[in-house]
């Protein structure tokens, strides 16, 4: 089968096109012929060796797609099912769902017409955006959002959520050219992160504060946003777009510490499998029903997936990258 294959971490150009054997399947494993593999910024990660603990070379990249069960455990999925599914390995021809496995190692029925472009980014980029949603704390329910990389995989759909759980959300993007996509969503504001004005306008829409802020960038940006925040507010990091340390985080502490501000590191593969499968389908329900608009996607063939990369971090793209495989 045909897959795109890591010999060595380093940067897009690693990501290589090969034929390698199909997989060998355990006794309670679930082979599935991928139709389209989501590209996440976490492959990145994945491919350059950014952090100890994930898989070495060589191996194949991905971590989602959509495809249909070709072979399954007695008791498992029917063959032929369609599924939305979280596994490594997934650009590629055909990917293996352990049996046991990771968390987020699920698969999720999907129907027949549910497109792809919508299908292929749930399990991970749609997941992560139902749970951070249901971090906000009770008291801040009813308060004011930020909400970084408003128009990639995840913030499209978590800008919306967040507002259908009744939050006032300020979206923010890397580039003018973006904000008219969010327009529709009808958010308190969405802000150009390097606009010269865009601490004025966060603090227009916010003057007390943000109660929440999702933060996928680190690096400084997590101490600017600590001051950013309300009484109570909470700073959800959730990612590394610019950085995995984060300079001046114990200063900032400090100096909000009697506004009893919190820092949550949020990892959204540690939910159990039930939850993380309760959280992907009753996300397809609110996109079948018509509360979530699905993220646009962009898409690339399996052999192009270096370009995917470029394209995914040079930021340019609004929603999704996926893969088309089969």
């Amino acid at each position: 089968m045909r897959a795109i294959h890591v010999s060595q971490f380093g940067g897009p150009d690693v990501l290589k096109l090969v034929d390698v054997e199909t997989p060998e399947l355990k006794p309670e494993d679930t082979l599935i012929n991928v139709e389209a593999s989501g590209v996440n910024f976490a492959d990145s990660y994945f491919r350059a060796g950014a952090f100890p603990g994930l898989p070495t070379p060589p191996f194949i990249a991905g971590m989602e797609g959509v495809g249909r069960v070709s072979a399954a455990p007695v008791g498992g999925l029917p063959v032929g099912q369609r599924v939305a599914f979280g596994a490594y390995g997934t650009y590629a021809e055909q990917a293996v769902l352990p049996g046991t496995g990771e968390p987020w190692h699920i698969a999720v029925p999907l129907s027949d017409d549910f497109p792809v472009e919508s299908a292929a980014g749930l399990m991970m980029s749609g997941r992560t955006a139902y749970l951070l949603a249901d971090q906000v704390s009770a008291q801040n329910a009813a308060g004011t959002a930020l909400v970084y990389a408003a128009a990639g995989g995840v913030g499209w759909v978590l800008c919306q959520l967040l507002k259908l759980k009744g939050m006032r959300v300020i979206a923010l993007v890397g580039d003018e050219s973006k904000k008219d996509a969010l327009e529709p969503f009808d958010l308190a504001a969405v802000v150009n992160r390097k606009a010269p004005d865009a601490e004025d306008q966060i603090s227009l829409h916010a003057p007390e504060g943000v109660s929440v802020v999702f933060n996928a960038a680190g690096g400084e940006t997590i101490a600017t946003d600590l001051d950013r925040l309300a009484n109570f507010g909470q700073l959800i990091w959730y990612g590394f777009g610019a950085g995995a340390d984060a300079p001046g985080l114990g200063d900032a502490m400090v100096r909000n510490f009697m506004r009893s501000v919190s820092v949550e590191a949020f990892n959204g593969g540690l939910h159990s499998k039930e939850f993380n499968a309760r959280s992907v389908t009753a996300l397809i329900g609110m996109i079948e029903n018509g509360q979530v608009v699905p993220v646009p996607a962009t898409s690339f063939e399996l052999a192009d997936a270096h370009e995917a990369h470029k394209a995914m971090l040079n930021g340019s793209h609004i929603g999704k990258m996926l893969l088309t495989v089969g």
